[in-house]
């Protein structure tokens, strides 16, 4: 059994990578936690991808923009980071985490760079820091109507994009 559980750790840390290769795609993605596969001794359960398209919806309302850290508005520095947001049953952001953070052009606010550059390119740690407490002081305080399987709510991850541009202000892309 640890040989398998092994195998779903590895499947999971494969998954979040794939996931960001396909949300770069613009593919709609979602991950799900499944109680059925999870270990013995744990009560968090392990993460799988859905077959069926399952995300949760975002509560009108409840969209806090993040805030623009002063220090990189000043600098004219903006960032694109993609998050991995987890959303529990009752539809409450419970963590995010910073997949990757790449610099954004001043004039079009486009990422720049190309997809192997090292994540934060361009960016100083100083600044990086800023727009993830940012973006995580917003998302942490969003609403969702929880995503289902068979009609029971389950906690999923789900990838958001956060921009923040220097002329324009911020956007989140869903």
């Amino acid at each position: 059994m640890n040989r398998l559980h092994a195998v779903i750790a590895a499947l999971t840390q494969g998954l979040r990578a794939a996931s960001l290769v396909l949300m770069m795609l613009g593919c709609p993605i979602a991950v799900v936690s499944s109680q059925s596969l999870a270990s013995p001794d744990s009560s968090e359960g392990t993460i799988h991808p859905l077959l069926k398209s399952s995300s949760p919806e975002l509560i009108a309302g409840t969209l806090k923009k993040p805030q623009y850290p002063r220090s990189a508005k000043k600098a004219g520095v903006g960032a694109e980071l993609i998050l991995e947001v987890q959303v529990d049953e009752t539809g409450n952001v419970t963590s995010m985490g910073v997949m990757r953070t790449r610099s954004v052009d001043r004039g079009t606010c486009e990422p720049v760079g190309s997809p192997g550059e090292a994540d934060g390119e361009g960016l100083t740690p100083k600044h990086r820091e800023a727009f993830a407490s940012a973006a995580a002081d917003a998302i942490l305080q969003w609403r969702y109507r929880p995503a289902t399987r068979n009609g029971k709510p389950i906690r999923v991850l789900i990838v958001q994009v956060v921009r923040f541009c220097p002329e324009d202000g911020v956007m989140t892309l869903h």
